[in-house]
C-alpha cells in the first residue's frame, strides 16, 4: 500500500492513512457558503453534489477559485506516493487555521483541517485537535529531502 504525502503546494488529505490522521472539513473554508450557492446555480446541481465537486474535485474547485483545490487529493492528476509513514508533525501541513472562515478561531471544531488525538500509538477519532505551523521541519520532512533531492557527488 501506498501512503499519500503532503506536498508544499497541494495538501492530500484524502488518501490512506492521511485520513487516520486528519479531518477535512470542506464547509469550513473561507466562502464556502457564496461558492457553493454560486456552484448550484451555475451548474444546476443540487446542495450534496455542489459540495462534493467543490470539496474533492480540484479542477471544479480551480473553476470557482474555492481554497479546496490547496487540498486536493492527487492534484493535477499526478499521485503522490511516499512510502515512508504518514507525516502529521510535517512543516508542509496546513495549519487549522489556514484559509478558515472566522467560525474556526473561537471553535475549533469548525476548523477546515483538524488531526485526530494520539494517545500513544493509538489514534482517537473522537478527539479533535487543532494543527499548529511547526517551527521546523520534522524528521519525515528531512526524510523526504533526502529521498527527492539526494545529495550531488
Amino acid at each position: 500500500m501506498t501512503v499519500g504525502r503532503f506536498n508544499v503546494f497541494f495538501l492530500s488529505v484524502d488518501s490512506i492513512p492521511g485520513d487516520d490522521y486528519v479531518l477535512f472539513q470542506c464547509e469550513y473554508l473561507q466562502d464556502y457558503h457564496e461558492t457553493l450557492a454560486r456552484a448550484r446555480v451555475d451548474k444546476k446541481l443540487n446542495h450534496a453534489d455542489a459540495h462534493q465537486k467543490l470539496c474533492n474535485d480540484e479542477a471544479f474547485a480551480r473553476e470557482y477559485k474555492f481554497g479546496a483545490r490547496a487540498y486536493a487529493k492527487d492534484p493535477g492528476g499526478k499521485a503522490h506516493d511516499e512510502p515512508a509513514p504518514f507525516d502529521i508533525d510535517s512543516i508542509m501541513l496546513y495549519k487549522s487555521t489556514y484559509f478558515a472562515n472566522r467560525d474556526c478561531f473561537t471553535d475549533k471544531t469548525k476548523c477546515p483541517l483538524l488531526k485526530y488525538a494520539k494517545a500513544g500509538a493509538t489514534i482517537d477519532r473522537n478527539q479533535l485537535e487543532i494543527i499548529k505551523q511547526p517551527t521546523h521541519p520534522s524528521d519525515g520532512d528531512a526524510k523526504f529531502i533526502q529521498r527527492w533531492y539526494p545529495a550531488s557527488p
